[in-house]
């Protein structure tokens, strides 16, 4: 039983540490090399049309209020 936990933990932690240090390196070969692998997510526009709408009621409702004024 305890033998079974440290062989879990010992791979755990040697995963990780692999991932980590994969993941690190790999993204620091990308920035020093300036590759950029971005995709932009597909309806991320959707996102700024609701906040030009809200800005735009939002215009809209100070408006009402300075004529109400």
């Amino acid at each position: 039983m305890v033998l079974g936990f440290i062989l879990y933990e010992s791979f755990d932690l040697v995963y990780h540490v692999g991932k980590f240090t994969v993941n690190g390196v790999f993204g620091i070969y990308n920035w020093y090399y300036d590759i950029n692998n971005y995709i932009p997510i597909q309806g991320m526009n959707k996102y700024e049309l609701l906040e030009d709408k809200i800005d735009n009621l939002t215009k809209q409702i100070e408006l009402i209020n300075m004529s109400k004024s």
